[in-house]
């Protein structure tokens, strides 16, 4: 994918060096802070960091690689996801370093500074990370084998079961797919059939 100069420097590189100079200036402060509370801030931020960092590579990579004619608008808006990340980022460490505070603090191994509360919280946290991983895991087994399987029966139940209409159109573009097994993804969604600009239409064009 071929850019302009200035486009490369305001969408490529400037929008990272901006967060990496917060971060980094954030960090600083944390780590020469007197706070008592300093471990449950400096730990988290720092994780948050490497956690953006490997984010913006993943997606700078993934983006370069496409052979999408558009695949470049996704450098607009990679500068968001990446702010997002990093919120979520010092969320789950935060969460992680409480929660191991608070097991070392009742071992006796440091001083007092969490509370039960917070640890509720902590653990809801990581709770809600887990269930959104594991999620995402199963959705994308589920397109990888609508879109390659050759014996899809389990899979056309499981895409008929969670309601995955953009699963049912992988596996209505399937090369193995019978007509059996299209006429059963049209009962399924056929109230979709036919609606304009649908992002969940099950018959659209690959």
């Amino acid at each position: 994918m071929q850019s302009h100069p200035f486009f490369f420097i305001a969408v490529v590189i400037l929008p990272y060096v901006l967060l990496a100079l917060v971060f980094l200036r954030v960090i600083r402060l944390a780590y020469i802070s007197k706070s008592a509370t300093k471990p449950l801030f400096f730990y988290p931020l720092v994780a948050a960091f490497f956690v953006t960092a490997a984010f913006v590579a993943w997606g700078q990579h993934d983006i370069f690689a496409s052979r999408s004619s558009t695949a470049a608008i996704g450098l607009i808006f990679l500068p968001f996801y990446s702010i997002g990340i990093a919120l979520i980022g010092f969320l789950v460490s935060g969460a992680f370093v409480y929660i191991l505070r608070f097991i070392l603090e009742r071992g006796g191994v440091t001083p007092r500074l969490t509370s039960p509360a917070p640890l509720i919280a902590s653990v809801l946290i990581l709770f809600l990370t887990a269930w959104t991983i594991q999620t995402r895991i199963s959705r994308h087994r589920l397109l990888a084998a609508a879109k390659t399987d050759i014996s899809i029966e389990a899979v056309i139940h499981q895409a008929i079961a969670a309601h995955d209409l953009e699963a049912l159109a992988a596996i209505a573009r399937n090369q193995h797919t019978s007509t059996t097994d299209l006429l059963r993804i049209y009962q399924a969604c056929k109230d979709r059939v036919g609606v304009a600009n649908s992002r969940d239409g099950c018959f659209r064009a690959p």
